[in-house]
């Protein structure tokens, strides 16, 4: 089964710095195959032959990451089907408003609690919008990514789950190469 392993916070602002050769390697030396990534902020491809809980692949793969690396990564693991189902899920492809350039996809470990969604929804974004699906938050920024109020910390102060955040153009890419 393939997989997607999305890492946070890897190789922003010089910090937790990953070669991604050596980030594939140790996927492979995890047993996992058709390892790739993409980009340098911690998108790993790979299969496996078991069909493993993803929230176990999770903790196993930031287990060996503290390990390999020195460091402790937050990742999220989704399989192929869950990338493929975003493309019908995703609210904002048929708003004629939303261009690409300014949709995200926030991915939560976990489903987050009803009332943590309601306290969030309290809050003023301005232009910029969001939906929470299952365990995704779809982003629609108005203006740049780095200066929406929806940006990670928030959402995982608020939300209390963790969470990593892709552009949609980033997810795009990984579905092609799934």
């Amino acid at each position: 089964m393939k997989y997607i392993a999305l890492l946070r916070g890897i190789n922003i602002g010089g910090k937790r710095k990953i070669i991604m050769a050596d980030l594939r390697k140790m996927f492979e030396d995890m047993g996992f195959t058709d390892v790739k990534s993409y980009i340098q902020t911690g998108n790993v491809i790979f299969s496996s032959d078991n069909d493993s809980d993803q929230g176990l692949l999770s903790t196993l793969i930031a287990k060996r990451v503290e390990q390999v690396f020195g460091f402790d990564v937050p990742v999220i693991v989704r399989s192929a089907e869950e990338i493929e189902a975003m493309f019908t899920d995703n609210p904002f492809l048929t708003d004629p408003d939303a261009e690409i350039d300014k949709l995200h996809v926030v991915f939560l470990n976990s489903v987050p609690d009803i009332d943590n969604l309601m306290t969030m929804s309290e809050f003023d974004f301005g232009d910029d919008r969001y939906m929470v699906m299952d365990n995704n938050l779809y982003l629609f920024c108005s203006g740049p990514y780095r200066e929406t109020k929806l940006g990670n910390n928030f959402i995982e102060k608020k939300l209390k789950v963790t969470a990593s955040t892709r552009t949609w153009k980033t997810v795009i890419k990984l579905k092609e190469m799934m």
